[in-house]
């Protein structure tokens, strides 16, 4: 039943489920007295994302009065699993991404950052969270890195802006950023690439 569905599109009906051979279930559905089984698609556009079936004890003549109903639940539905597909994907991304991505607050705390942040600079997520970003930059870099802030927040964007931040141990890590803010959310999300190694080999020439 599911694979009609999805080749269909539309709500399928199976009014003896006790008798009918493709119903590999029939023998146990007839024992509790399961008569019909239905099944909706969950329709994005025209694509099928998905199938909810259901069994029932009431004949097919009930059934099929439900059938609009069931029909519009499968359409009110999937936008909503597409939605969550889509936050799953972008959290698959965040987290399994080699670049550091982070979403900064207008009160320059992080509300978010991605694995990467502990990988390169060695701090804990609960030390990010909790500590202002300024904290974690070189200072002779926190002047120019407040004055991007401010910039950021004004509505400009920022492309490759390259400033050092200190790792847990005390080392110096060159960082290359870019960001955007949104007035909306009041929100700083941003991308990092560590350059250190770009910035040893400059020095060398």
């Amino acid at each position: 039943i599911v694979g009609i569905i999805k080749e269909t599109g539309k709500v399928h009906i199976w009014d003896s489920i006790g008798t009918e051979v493709n119903f590999i279930r029939r023998v146990q559905a007839k024992k509790i007295g399961l008569e019909s089984a239905f099944g909706v698609p969950l329709l994005h556009g025209d694509e099928v994302i998905g199938v909810m079936l259901f069994v029932s004890r009431h004949e097919k003549a009930l059934i099929e009065r439900l059938q609009s109903t069931l029909g519009t639940i499968g359409h009110q539905l999937a936008p909503d699993i597409m939605r969550r597909r889509s936050e799953e994907e972008l959290n698959s991304f965040f987290e399994l991404s080699a670049d550091l991505l982070c979403i900064l607050g207008s009160d320059g705390y992080f509300k978010r950052v991605n694995p990467a942040f502990s990988v390169t600079l060695g701090f804990s997520e609960e030390e990010f969270l909790s500590r202002h970003v300024m904290e974690f930059i070189y200072q002779p870099d926190r002047l120019e890195s407040e004055r991007e802030f401010d910039r950021l927040l004004s509505g400009m964007v920022t492309n490759h802006f390259e400033n050092r931040y200190i790792t847990n141990t005390g080392k110096v890590k060159w960082l290359s950023w870019s960001a955007s803010y949104s007035k909306e959310m009041r929100v700083i999300m941003a991308v990092g690439k560590d350059i250190t190694e770009k910035k040893k080999l400059e020095r060398l020439i």
